[in-house]
């Protein structure tokens, strides 16, 4: 039996702006850089990407949860592409937008734009010096020992889930 408790956002690992669908258990996951493997509980496995343009939710809109976004001249010409799971706009304690994303294909380059299918939001992401494309956490590396999907849990910042999982041989 495996048993692990969810508290909050688990360090900013995991979001309370989305719910989650899946959990999973790997053996053996190599951090990004490949350079060791992972031996904390959870980590972040979205791509982030900060925008150097000034939030103005009038002129360049607001990404929505779950909707698809791209770089490029077009979404059938995208040199990537991903799924929104956070947005946060920027504020006087944080100086860029952060847009986080998942299921990419390609990769987000620095200093271009990056355009909302649905919500037609469209900010750049910072230059390389100002670190404007994040990577996950972990390569997609190792053995999938388990993955159990599930009917979608909201979350909120002062929630708690238990989940055991129980494996017999």
């Amino acid at each position: 039996m495996i048993a692990m408790t969810l508290d909050g956002t688990e360090n900013s690992t995991l979001p309370v702006t989305n719910d989650f669908r899946q959990i999973s258990l790997i053996r053996n996951p190599l951090l990004y850089d490949g350079s060791q493997l992972a031996a904390g509980i959870n980590y972040d496995q979205t791509t982030t990407l900060t925008m150097e343009t000034v939030y103005d939710s009038i002129n360049n809109g607001e990404y929505t949860l779950d909707e698809q976004v791209y770089q490029g001249a077009s979404l059938a010409a995208a040199t990537a592409t991903g799924t929104v799971v956070s947005w946060t706009p920027a504020s006087a304690n944080q100086p860029g937008s952060v847009l986080k994303v998942t299921n990419v294909s390609g990769s987000f380059a620095v200093s271009t734009e990056v355009v909302g299918v649905s919500s037609n939001a469209q900010y750049t992401t910072y230059n390389a010096a100002r670190t404007g494309v994040g990577t996950p956490d972990l390569l997609y590396s190792g053995n999938v020992l388990y993955i159990e999907n599930r009917e979608d849990i909201d979350r909120t910042s002062d929630q708690q889930e238990d989940i055991i999982v129980v494996l017999t041989f």
